[in-house]
C-alpha cells in the first residue's frame, strides 16, 4: 500500500515538471515564433514579439487581438528559443558578435537565429 501512495506522487510530480518547464506553450504560438524566424535574421525577442504581433494583427481574429492568445511572454520566448535555436551576443552599433562573456556589457543584445 505505501509503495502506491509514492507511485501516484510520482506521477503528479512529473506532471508538474512538464508544465513548470514550458512544454505546455500554446500550438499557434509555436507557429508564429517559427514563422517569424523562418527568413533566417537575428532577432531579439522584442522583434520577435513585435512580428508575432503583425501576424496576429494581420489575421483579423479580435478575440485573439484583445487578449493577446497566442502571444507568449518574454520568458516562454526565451526558453523555447534557447531549447529551439541558437543564440549570440552582438554590438547594436557595429553588429559584430560579440564572446558569450561580454553579456554584460553596455550597447548588446541578445539575438537568435537558425
Amino acid at each position: 500500500m505505501p509503495g502506491q501512495f509514492l507511485k501516484k506522487k510520482r506521477i503528479k510530480i512529473c506532471m508538474w515538471q512538464d508544465i513548470l518547464k514550458g512544454k505546455k506553450m500554446a500550438l499557434p504560438a509555436i507557429k508564429y515564433i517559427n514563422e517569424v524566424m523562418s527568413d533566417g535574421k537575428k532577432r531579439t525577442e522584442r522583434e520577435i514579439l513585435d512580428e508575432m504581433w503583425k501576424i496576429v494583427e494581420s489575421h483579423n481574429d479580435p478575440k485573439s487581438l484583445l487578449t493577446g492568445k497566442y502571444i507568449p511572454t518574454i520568458a516562454e520566448l526565451r526558453r523555447y528559443l534557447s531549447m529551439n535555436y541558437s543564440m549570440g551576443i552582438f554590438h547594436n552599433e557595429t553588429g559584430e558578435e560579440l564572446p558569450l562573456k561580454a553579456r554584460h556589457r553596455r550597447n548588446v543584445a541578445r539575438k537568435y537565429y537558425r
